[in-house]
């Protein structure tokens, strides 16, 4: 069965009247690529969704996004907000941006389109990002279902929705044994993941009002499916004041995988490689490494004779390019379309920063992972994919003292993930990835973990 025929709605859906969801993602590349793969499969099941976006935002996703269903719309409000391209260097004041600039014109807009509309097309949830504090209430005053979107793992959701009960009594201090409590729902995976972000007071002022904002709604989905993250989930629905969850994952592009490619270079070149033999190479279009860590990373590349091509901005790819020479098993890209090139015969191995969406990607195409986590929910994700699902490596394990991964280190690593079979050494990392992406096809089958509550959620919110 095509990956295209698997988005179907069950017949309980069928004659569901005509609605529109109110889509509100985190403008960031990551929230706004998962929210836009969510109303994908909402459009599979004819519902129409408004994304609202900044003016700038919609102009990103113009030019990035392969074209979108005909149901799917994009709506601007003002660019309230600093530009995508500076916000790595001041997150925090974007951050207060989002929280103190966005809520008023998207308000406007949202009480527009309910004045507006029509009998037949009635919004009928607002499905906002979990950073967006602001817009599950900003909806429930005005009598909209509202839901939240969380984009990271159920385990980084998890941990934040617990912390408050976790931290009462607790001084916060590093040595606290508050923090070597396990995540519920998890074995592996302690709270102490979490305390470089919850070391802050004003950090964790914005988590517990993100909480409290997705405890108010109707629910909360999540871009994950079950079976990646069953003892979370089940401990989640488990707790009595927790609202319904729903994994509806995973939220990548996979109902496009079945149109052309782009006409880019870079597939004529990964059409004449071996099956297996190329390392993708990632590390995400928000954080960077250090010019020194790149450094290592380029020449540990070119020393482990793997052929490899990878995808950076423009700054670095001129700093890369001649440390590697004439090395000839390099292709560097600007960007490209990730999860086709994931899914592509010769890949066989992704070196990632571990953003929770390149993450399902890998997972989706049964690549194994050789992870370089830089921040935000990166470290947590890097540990579930070494630790709990046992699908990788990890790079920075092999730190030294002065906080550089070695050229030496990182060569020996990739050569060790792209073994063409499991060797001893490899303690089945290939094989498990390959059962990993078997469960992530099952889960969007009709009657699978993920379709199955995507009905649910549309369901509930139709009712």
């Amino acid at each position: 069965m095509r990956l295209d025929q698997t988005i179907m709605a069950d017949a309980a859906l069928a004659d569901h009247p005509p609605c529109r969801v109110v889509a509100l993602p985190y403008p960031g590349r990551g929230h706004v690529n998962a929210m836009l793969s969510l109303c994908r499969l909402l459009a599979a099941r004819g519902v129409a969704t408004t994304v609202i976006l900044t003016e700038e935002w919609v102009g990103l996703v113009g030019a990035a996004e392969p074209l979108l269903p005909a149901c799917v719309r994009l709506t601007a409000i003002p660019n309230v907000i600093p530009s995508e391209h500076g916000r790595a260097a001041d997150y925090p004041g974007f951050s207060d941006a989002v929280n103190t600039r966005m809520e008023a014109p998207v308000q406007r807009l949202l009480e527009e389109m309910l004045q507006l509309q029509s009998p037949d097309m009635a919004v009928v949830v607002v499905v906002a990002d979990f950073l967006l504090q602001w817009a599950v209430p900003m909806a429930l005053k005005r009598a909209v279902k509202a839901c939240t979107f969380c984009p990271f793992s159920a385990t980084n959701f998890a941990a934040l929705y617990h912390f408050e009960r976790l931290m009462a009594g607790s001084s916060l201090g590093v040595e606290d044994p508050m923090w070597d409590q396990f995540i519920p729902g998890q074995t592996c995976l302690t709270m102490r993941e979490f305390q470089p972000i919850l070391s802050g007071e004003a950090s964790r002022v914005r988590f517990k009002a993100r909480i409290r904002s997705a405890r108010a709604g109707q629910c909360v989905l999540f871009s994950s499916f079950y079976e990646l993250e069953a003892g979370v989930m089940d401990s989640l629905s488990s707790e009595p004041s927790s609202p319904r969850v729903y994994s509806i994952g995973p939220c990548i592009p996979y109902t496009t995988l079945g149109e052309e490619p782009r006409d880019e270079y870079y597939w004529a070149w990964l059409d004449t490689q071996p099956a297996g033999s190329v390392l993708y190479v990632s590390l995400g279009s928000f954080l960077s490494l250090p010019p020194s860590q790149l450094a290592e990373l380029a020449m540990g590349l070119a020393a482990s004779g793997v052929k490899f091509m990878w995808a950076l901005h423009d700054q670095a790819r001129s700093q890369v390019r001649p440390l590697l020479g004439g090395n000839g098993n390099g292709v560097l890209v600007p960007w490209c379309d990730q999860l086709k090139v994931l899914c592509h015969p010769s890949v066989g191995g992704f070196l990632t920063h571990c953003g929770m969406n390149s993450v399902l990607e890998a997972v989706f195409a049964g690549v194994p992972m050789l992870t370089l986590p830089i921040g935000m929910d990166q470290p947590t994700n890097s540990r579930l994919v070494v630790d709990v699902w046992k699908i990788g490596y990890s790079l920075k394990e092999k730190m030294q003292p002065d906080g550089i991964i070695t050229r030496e280190a990182i060569a020996r690593a990739v050569e060790t993930l792209m073994s063409s079979s499991d060797l001893p050494q490899s303690n089945g990392v290939r094989s498990r990835a390959l059962l990993w992406r078997d469960a992530s096809r099952s889960a969007i089958q009709e009657g699978g973990s993920s379709s199955t509550d995507l009905n649910s959620f549309l369901r509930c919110m139709i009712s």
